[in-house]
Formats: structure tokens, C-alpha cells, sequence
């Protein structure tokens, strides 16, 4: 069967803009636009489409191999959300999200599967991590500077540890109110955690469980 992402956007959107209409009244409805992020995967891919600010992390199955004291960010992590955004009067505007009145064309992506090593993807709203923000500056000291997700090392770790001991349920929600108890959510969160049975396997034979079949 052949997924549409596009027309997908469209029947979500026509059905904010009804339940909006249909709740309330006399206001603008804009100011309910948000961001939206689907991945469907397929036999072959993963149909990627967005609106809004957020991140959608991509990483490989032995992402473990990118993990150590020295290097705690994964370098195999890859961000494919190209941000809806422009710098206007200081800063971030959204130029793309679902919105109940006006339309914008989603971006889409699709994402081949690696059938050597698996794929992982973890999709997030902008409370927990967005590529608009600024990823690379200079210092004061003309020292140039990176930002680093420093969750996403912690959430790999907790996936990999729930996945091996079969405690897969919570997971996500445990994790996101420790980042609310420490506080650092920068807003509310959304999370979504998508793995196939490739890195599944991997994950689990790093703890000397048998394989499922990918």
C-alpha cells in the first residue's frame, strides 16, 4: 500500500481545524497551531514527515560503539529535522506548523533502512530538543562552541537497559519526568520512540539474549 504523508498532513489538519471550530468561538484560531511529526515505517523505509520545531534523532542499532567516557555524544546520532524557522526581531519564527487555518507543506523525507546494524528513531516536540536553536557559535574568547544533546545519551542507555531486561512499559514517561523534576524541560514534552526488530537484535545480543528475527 502506498502512504501518502502528504495527504496524511491534510486529514489532520482538516480535522484540527473542525474540532477547533466546532469548541470554540470569536477567537484566533491560529494560536492553536502546533508542531506535528510522523514516521511510518514500511518494509523497505520510514515515511518521514514534519511541521514545527522539534528533532527527529536518527541512530543506528550498536549506537553503543559511540558512546564512552570521553565522547558521551553519540556521534552516530543524526538529527534529520531541518528546521521551520527564520531569525526574526530577535528571535525564532516558526515559517511551517500544523496550523487550523492556514496550510503549509510538510516536509518529507524518507529513510532507507540500514539492514546491517538496524534503525532507531526518536521523534521529540521542542520541549526536550529542537534544531532551531542555535547549534554551532564562537565564545567571547573566539573559541568556537557545538550544542550537544546531553539527554539523549541518558534516554539510549535507559532504552537499552529496558529493552534487555523486558521493562519496556514507562520507559519514555519515567524518563521525561526526571528531566521535570530536574528541570530541564523547556517546555511541554512529546516523545516517540520507534525501533525495528534489526536493532532490536543487536541490542538485545549485547546482553547475551537471543536474536529476533529481523
Amino acid at each position: 500500500m502506498t502512504i501518502d504523508i502528504a495527504d496524511v498532513f491534510s486529514n489532520i489538519q482538516l480535522s484540527l481545524r473542525h474540532a477547533v471550530k466546532q469548541h470554540f468561538d470569536n477567537i484566533n484560531l491560529d494560536q492553536f497551531g502546533t508542531t506535528l511529526l510522523i514516521a511510518i515505517e514500511t518494509k523497505q523505509s520510514f515515511k518521514i514527515g514534519y511541521l514545527g520545531n522539534g528533532s527527529i534523532f536518527h541512530i543506528k542499532g550498536n549506537f553503543e560503539n559511540c558512546l564512552s567516557e570521553s565522547r558521551p555524544t553519540p556521534t552516530c546520532a543524526v538529527n534529520l529535522l531541518n528546521p521551520h524557522s527564520i531569525q526574526k526581531d530577535g528571535k525564532e519564527t516558526l515559517t511551517g506548523y500544523l496550523s487550523p487555518i492556514l496550510f503549509y507543506e510538510p516536509s518529507i523525507i524518507e529513510l532507507y533502512k540500514d539492514k546491517v546494524n538496524g534503525d532507531i528513531l526518536i521523534l521529540t516536540t521542542d520541549g526536550l530538543g529542537s534544531n532551531d536553536q542555535i547549534q554551532l557559535g564562537k565564545d567571547g574568547s573566539g573559541i568556537w562552541w557545538s550544542r550537544t544533546e546531553m539527554w539523549l545519551p541518558e534516554l539510549l542507555k535507559k532504552i537499552k537497559c529496558a529493552l534487555q531486561n523486558d521493562s519496556k512499559p514507562g520507559t519514555l514517561k519515567s524518563f521525561l519526568n526526571e528531566m521535570k523534576i530536574n528541570k530541564k524541560l523547556d517546555d511541554d514534552t512529546t516523545i516517540g520512540l520507534m525501533i525495528t526488530n534489526k536493532a532490536l537484535s543487536i541490542l538485545k545480543s549485547q546482553n547475551g539474549k537471543d536474536h529476533v528475527k529481523s
